[in-house]
């Protein structure tokens, strides 16, 4: 609990106090389930704070932000401190982090700077309503992505272009009709650094002009459903040149968060190859924690696993592969020079750049602990240039298990590699990150010719009043069955159960039961069940 640890209380405290400041600059959201599987998303607010936003479809719950911080604070009356931080596993599981966050560290003349998600909060979005958090999945209408079919949605020769941002990047008088829509539940979001109300907050911050777009990824695959893939584009978006930049991932794990687990933790790292589920052995780098309590300890290992960033095979301008550059282990019962928290922007840079990896903690010394992982340097970030770095949030059960996880998560960002341009002897292979295998179309052709071989389930719009569109593509002819169903299993409506041939198909949902009355709002279910393939999508009705 913070009130044992009265030093960290006011940097925590001042965290808060920054969010409620801008509370009341962001137009209340109607009370109700959190949104997932909806092709767009309209905005409506700028600062996402209810607490609404949050994985949920597989074994690993996460509150997810647009304005740096991860997880939800559970200890704290934040509106949003109700939402699971890192609950595992799902709704009957325990919290396993207090708040976590990305840190971006760079040189700017000389100066060691430092932006940072949490524990103070330097990022926002900007105050247009547009920037809010989208959520999405794949099959999702414009949503499409190599090596599936019609990755180019609107047909310009481009794919993607359009990212889901309720905006018309391309100029082409459409919105969001072209965005690559990744896994069963996606959500993504863009928050930067340059807001004057962060510099009123923080004065002696200095603002490094970076903008950072942030995806969330997450399957219900049963092998894959105990990570939360974070894939972070970093962009300069001021008028500097940013030399010797680091990105790392602070998190304050407090096993159980929401109890008196905050004392009696341990944190290690551990680095090597595991075998994932199709049989390749991947490197995981992981930085975890775990219960240290001698009684009734919380069963579960959580932490971060690096999947990717950046790279130059040359080394001249990032790392030349995929690594941890800094592993540390912080006290929150020390100061900095002891092993306590750093508590400004020299010490934090000095966090990040340093090469070392921090012993773990032996099982006697369980205590109250932060971690942070880093990777760089990344030479330089001139102005418009950016840089990319992916972590997955795992979960466990003991060490072992969160090294599965680790695995599967490392396996997922890695995606597929394709012989596109269809020469297979200039090496020129098409990757495709954040593709699981067994999702893969098989023997995809060049170009954007793949094909389909699972059915895709789409629906909007999302919530909805009354009418619903629901589109699929079918892989091969066959029975259909599509149905409606509450949140107990209970159906609704059926919606088609006949025999149609491969290919699109469409059908419309007034909002009605079997009977024709009208349906209370509420969270549905959609079931398409063809091919021995089973399909769900929930979606909002909203009276």
């Amino acid at each position: 609990m913070i009130s044992r640890y009265p030093r960290i209380v006011v940097i925590r405290m001042m965290a808060l106090l920054a969010l409620g400041l801008l509370c009341g600059s962001s137009t209340a959201m109607a009370a109700g389930p959190h949104d997932q599987d909806a092709p767009r998303r309209s905005g409506d607010k700028d600062m996402v704070m209810d607490g609404h936003v949050f994985h949920d479809v597989g074994a690993l719950w996460n509150h997810v932000t647009n304005f740096g911080l991860i997880g939800s604070q559970p200890s704290l009356s934040a509106p949003y401190s109700d939402a699971p931080s890192a609950r595992w596993p799902g709704q009957d599981g325990l919290d396993y982090l207090w708040s976590g966050g990305l840190w971006v560290g760079a040189t700017i003349l000389s100066e060691h700077l430092v932006t940072t998600g949490q524990y103070t909060v330097e990022f926002r979005p900007t105050t247009a309503p547009d920037d809010t958090i989208y959520a999405t999945a794949h099959g999702a209408i414009g949503g499409n992505r190599y090596p599936w079919p019609l990755s180019d949605d609107d047909d310009d020769g481009q794919e993607n272009e359009d990212p889901l941002n309720n905006r018309d990047d391309d100029d082409d008088g459409l919105i969001d009709e072209d965005f690559a829509a990744i896994s069963h539940q996606d959500f993504r979001c863009v928050y930067s650094d340059t807001a004057a109300i962060i510099s009123e907050i923080f004065p002696d911050h200095v603002q490094l002009g970076i903008a950072v777009t942030q995806q969330t990824l997450q399957w219900s695959n049963p092998v894959a459903d105990a990570f939360i893939g974070y894939d972070f584009t970093v962009t300069n978006v001021g008028g500097q040149l940013l030399e010797e930049v680091y990105l790392g991932l602070f998190a304050d794990f407090d096993i159980p968060a929401s109890g008196n687990g905050s004392g009696d933790d341990l944190a290690g790292s551990w680095f090597g190859e595991v075998t994932a589920s199709d049989g390749s052995v991947v490197p995981v780098a992981v930085a975890y924690m775990a219960d240290g309590a001698a009684n009734d300890p919380a069963p579960g290992y959580v932490g971060f696993v690096l999947c990717g960033h950046t790279t130059d095979p040359d080394g001249q301008i990032a790392p030349q592969e995929v690594s941890v550059r800094s592993f540390q282990i912080f006290s929150g019962n020390l100061p900095y020079d002891q092993g306590g928290l750093p508590t400004n922007d020299d010490e934090r840079y000095d966090s990040l750049q340093r090469d070392e990896h921090d012993a773990n903690t032996p099982p006697f010394e369980a205590d109250d602990y932060r971690v942070l992982i880093s990777s760089g340097p990344f030479a330089s970030l001139a102005p418009g240039e950016a840089i990319t770095y992916q972590v997955s949030l795992v979960a466990g059960d003991g060490l072992d298990g969160l090294l599965t996880a680790a695995a599967e998560a490392v396996l997922t960002y890695r995606g597929r590699f394709y012989d596109r341009d269809g020469d297979p002897d200039n090496g020129a292979e098409f990757q495709v990150h954040w593709l699981r295998w067994e999702d893969d179309p098989v023997a995809a052709p060049p170009g954007n010719l793949a094909p389909v071989t699972a059915p895709l389930l789409a629906a909007s719009p999302n919530p909805f009043n009354p009418r619903l569109k629901i589109r699929f593509t079918l892989p091969q002819a066959g029975t259909v069955r599509l149905g409606v169903y509450d949140l107990r299993g209970r159906l609704v409506r059926t919606l088609l159960n006949e025999t149609l041939p491969a290919g699109e198909g469409s059908v419309l949902w007034h909002g009605d039961d079997e009977t024709g009355r009208a349906a209370a709002s509420g969270v549905y279910s959609l079931r398409l069940d063809t091919a021995g393939q089973l399909l769900e999508r929930r979606i909002t009705l909203v009276r």
